[in-house]
């Protein structure tokens, strides 16, 4: 089975100068589809420099638009691999190994329920303090993985409520435990949550985009039939 890697960011490239290595020294094959949400601090330009193979990257606008949830519906509709893993761009892989447990866990599956593989705990980095190990840290999407047909199956993440980031993870992993699948949450699964500057809650807000001129319409977008639609329209 082929494993893609969709990862979403939003001004977070001196965090992704440490979590791509982390995700390309391990010994697993992938296809990584970076998708950046808007941001305006030369990710995409730094990504461009790096020879990754079987990579995409979708540069989703440059007026600082986040939408977390269709930014990570957008990156699912462009992969190719029957695994998706979703993950923040400041998800640091402590494991070489953790590519090859996701694998293992999809390859060995017997039962009749979809499967949803996540860590079962992390390390969180936060600013001016050592790392805090949070146990069970199971009710948070920055790091999943399951196939990308069930990830379709289920409309991806909601777009219409969660365009900021935050919560959009939690609603879709509480919708995906009444799907019914089968959560494996292993612990030799290990990351590590980057310390990273709070994005302020106005930018990306509608409003304030409709009184600039910038934003003409928006409309509810959802993955459909393995394509996402766009969810705004700018003037230019």
């Amino acid at each position: 089975m082929e494993l893609s890697i969709i990862m979403v960011a939003h001004n977070r490239l001196e965090q992704l100068k440490r979590t791509l290595p982390s995700i390309l020294e391990q010994d697993v094959e992938c296809e990584m589809v970076i998708v950046d949400d808007g941001s305006r601090d030369g990710t995409h330009r730094w990504i461009d420099t790096l020879n990754i193979p079987h990579s995409k990257l979708i540069r989703i606008s440059t007026h600082g638009w986040r939408n977390p949830s269709y930014a990570r519906n957008l990156g699912v509709s462009c992969a190719e691999g029957d695994i998706v893993l979703v993950q923040d761009g400041e998800v640091l892989h402590e494991s070489d190994k953790n590519l090859e447990r996701v694998l293992h866990h999809f390859t060995e599956w017997e039962g009749p329920e979809p499967l949803l593989v996540k860590p079962l705990s992390l390390w969180t980095e936060e600013k001016g303090f050592a790392p805090v190990f949070q146990p069970h840290y199971v009710k948070i999407g920055i790091f999943l993985a399951m196939l990308r047909e069930e990830f379709i199956g289920l409309g991806g993440y909601n777009e219409k409520w969660y365009t900021q980031w935050g919560h959009e993870d939690v609603d879709f992993i509480r919708r995906v435990g009444c799907a019914g699948f089968k959560g494996i949450e292993d612990p030799e699964i290990l990351i590590r949550h980057l310390v990273h500057e709070t994005v302020p809650d106005g930018e990306g807000n509608e409003t304030q985009f409709y009184k600039e001129g910038k934003l003409e319409s928006t409309y509810g977008a959802r993955i459909s039939q393995g394509k996402a639609r766009p969810v705004i329209k700018w003037r230019h």
